[in-house]
């Protein structure tokens, strides 16, 4: 316990102080302790030099006066803060004397300080957000290989399912190498197996490839169509035409997602309408909008004047879908990554338009399904 002495000697009397530790005070500053010093003792006595026994005193520490039997004063187990100590004495019979005071405080120890709490809940803060923005990296960093291995596992999936039209296109050309044959229509045959063997060979080159430049797949489609015409002699005509800002030479298009669909305009359009038959292909740029925003999505549309679509159904097996244009759609669905690749859109035009005949399929690819690259 730590002890601190305080006497009220005679008022013209200098010697007014207060020892604590070893260190004196003067009554007329506010002294200051340290946290450890809480327990305070303090012995005084009053100007009563007839009787000082018959001195009766009280003090005050907070709100109501105390009354003490004889000249001394222990306060203990003080908390931090400010005091003011008032004291006062009475004879008997005689009022109550002017208190005399003593201010002190007792400091707070560090950690009850407010910038050591401060502090604390600074470093807990800086602590949680932290630990949360290395979870969150970590979260993400995850997730970006887990993108890469999925898009990697997508790319051989696409790859696969490009090749697998390799096999798909040879059996259908075949049939007709074999079909002119047959008919003795060698020199044909011949021109067919010189047009069908560079077409093989572009195939070839282009299988293992996601994506291809757009002119490539033009000359691609037009040897397609020279082989179909020659086999059906000349009873289609075809134009392909490109929009404006369509630059052939710098776009990069899905590989191997249109022959299907013009092989369907031919098979399942032309060849049963009895009359001469023409296909459009057209490629072109068209604005978009998605959720409010709007995107510039690459537009592939193929149009015949066939029977339509409408009547093509009712000609086909019940259930029937084109096995090209399974592997089409599921080719496309692996390529979009994050956005739904929009399905392809089947029109009759005899139900359009009565003035009009054929059907048209319209392909849209999204921004992050096609790439613009340098000359």
């Amino acid at each position: 316990m730590n002890l601190i002495i305080v006497k009220f000697l005679p008022v013209k009397c200098p010697d007014k102080n207060i020892k604590a530790d070893d260190s004196v005070y003067s009554f007329e500053e506010n002294i200051i302790f340290e946290p450890d010093i809480n327990n305070i003792h303090l012995d005084f006595t009053s100007i009563n030099f007839s009787s000082p026994s018959s001195v009766n005193y009280q003090y005050k520490l907070e709100d109501d006066w105390i009354d003490i039997s004889d000249d001394k004063i222990n306060l203990s187990s003080l908390g931090k803060g400010d005091y003011n100590l008032a004291i006062r004495g009475k004879v008997i019979n005689s009022p109550w004397g002017k208190p005399s005071l003593v201010n002190f405080t007792v400091l707070p120890h560090l950690t009850e300080t407010f910038i050591f709490r401060a502090s604390i809940i600074g470093l807990l803060i800086f602590g949680i957000i932290f630990g949360a923005a290395k979870r969150i990296k970590h979260i993400e960093n995850r997730d970006k290989e887990k993108i890469v291995m999925n898009n990697q596992v997508n790319d051989l999936k696409h790859k696969a399912l490009s090749s697998m039209m390799n096999p798909h296109f040879i059996f259908n050309s075949l049939n007709s190498v074999q079909y002119l044959i047959n008919i003795d229509r060698k020199r044909e045959a011949n021109d067919y197996i010189s047009l069908m063997a560079k077409l093989i060979r572009m195939n070839l080159e282009s299988a293992s490839e996601s994506y291809i430049r757009l002119d490539e797949e033009i000359k691609r489609l037009d040897l397609y169509l020279k082989i179909e015409k020659l086999r059906f002699s000349d009873k289609f005509s075809y134009d392909i035409t490109a929009g404006p800002g369509v630059n052939t030479e710098a776009i990069l298009i899905p590989n191997m997602i249109i022959q299907p669909f013009v092989e369907n305009s031919i098979w399942h359009g032309i060849m049963p309408s009895g009359r001469e038959g023409n296909i459009i292909l057209s490629f072109y740029f068209e604005d978009v909008t998605v959720d409010e925003k709007t995107f510039k999505f690459f537009t592939i549309r193929i149009t015949d004047n066939g029977i339509g679509l409408t009547e093509a159904q009712k000609n086909k097996k019940d259930g029937h879908v084109s096995q090209g244009i399974k592997i089409i759609q599921e080719r496309l669905i692996l390529l979009s990554k994050e956005r739904k690749m929009p399905e392809p859109i089947f029109e009759d035009l005899n139900l359009k338009n009565k003035d009009s005949q054929g059907t048209q399929v319209v392909l849209s690819i999204p921004p992050e399904m096609y790439r613009i690259i340098s000359n």
